[in-house]
């Protein structure tokens, strides 16, 4: 990805949501809704990283964290990202 360099920081937050395309917890795709969300917040040392961010839509986003608590990335045996979260309490896999 042009936009991330070797330490994965994001370097165009603008450019990494039209790589992304969509809301990672409720897939909507229009690209006007979509934002940057960090898992660990900027106040607390986090960083707008491929491994702290996630795209999420503005319906998605203002539901965190009262709603939707994001967890973190996870790495699966096929080299995937999965994203842990949990609505209403409730886990799931994204």
């Amino acid at each position: 990805m042009k936009n991330v360099s070797k330490n994965n920081i994001i370097k165009n937050k603008k450019i990494h949501k039209q790589i992304i395309g969509k809301c990672r917890i409720c897939k909507i795709d229009i690209y006007n809704t979509l934002s940057i969300h960090r898992i660990k917040p900027g106040c607390k040392g986090g960083k707008y990283s491929t491994e702290n961010s996630v795209v999420v839509c503005e319906n998605c986003h203002r539901q965190i964290p009262d709603i939707i608590q994001i967890d973190r990335y996870y790495l699966c045996s096929n080299g995937q990202m999965i994203l842990r979260i949990i609505i209403d309490g409730k886990e799931k896999f994204v």
